[in-house]
């Protein structure tokens, strides 16, 4: 008997989240809607599309309607320390904790976050008791919680670190405002002053866009 494999959000890992992502989420026919159902059904029962579009109708409908926990997925609290499958790890507190190392990773993956989700979190869950990338291999702690650690402490831990994150570009963003104006200042060259001028315009928008939320994790 088919029944759903995944049927709270505490078993729903990241590489189960991010197949569920590629559903259709707007069909606009009868027949989009049914694909989407299938390919949904099978992502959580954890088979064969055919295997799904064989069951009776109302095994079908039953199973649909266990999938509502998914309208809302519940939020987490950040913790120190997480058990996560067997292992422990500890998490990183600050984006101002991170080393220099953990930072320039976290900038290079954040760039392409909708693919990077697991290698993003690898930069701030470490294996408890060791420092960032020493004797032990973040690629294998990037897999191990692709496929252990569930999408809503993910998404709790990436949001905690978006609002840093967030608060350190505009941080960042204001100083430089700032220098630029007082160059501006002391500057006697008009070309000179116009392309500063330019410069500061952008970083304002850049700053309303963060403001706004976007660039988010």
């Amino acid at each position: 008997m088919i029944k759903l494999k995944y049927d709270n959000w505490s078993k729903i890992t990241i590489d189960v989240y991010e197949r569920l992502k590629t559903i259709n989420t707007e069909p606009t026919t009868e027949e989009e809607t049914f694909d989407a159902n299938v390919k949904l059904l099978s992502i959580l029962c954890d088979c064969g599309e055919d295997d799904i579009i064989n069951l009776p109708l109302l095994d079908f409908t039953i199973l649909m309607g266990k999938t509502e926990f998914l309208k809302t997925m519940p939020k987490y609290n950040l913790q120190d320390k997480y058990i996560i499958g067997d292992k422990m790890f500890d998490v990183v507190q600050s984006v101002k904790k991170m080393s220099t190392a953990q930072f320039i990773d976290f900038q290079t993956l954040v760039k392409n976050k909708d693919e990077n989700t697991a290698n993003i979190l690898a930069c701030f869950i470490i294996p408890h008791g060791k420092k960032y990338g020493e004797d032990y291999d973040i690629m294998e702690v990037a897999e191990f919680l692709k496929y252990n650690l569930d999408i809503a402490r993910a998404r709790s831990i990436l949001f905690f670190f978006t609002l840093q994150y967030q608060a350190l570009q505009t941080a960042t963003l204001d100083y430089s405002i700032r220098q630029m104006r007082k160059q501006m200042k002391k500057e006697k060259n008009e070309e000179t002053k116009k392309k500063m001028s330019e410069a500061i315009e952008q970083a304002m928008q850049v700053k309303i866009l963060l403001q706004n939320g976007v660039g988010s994790i």
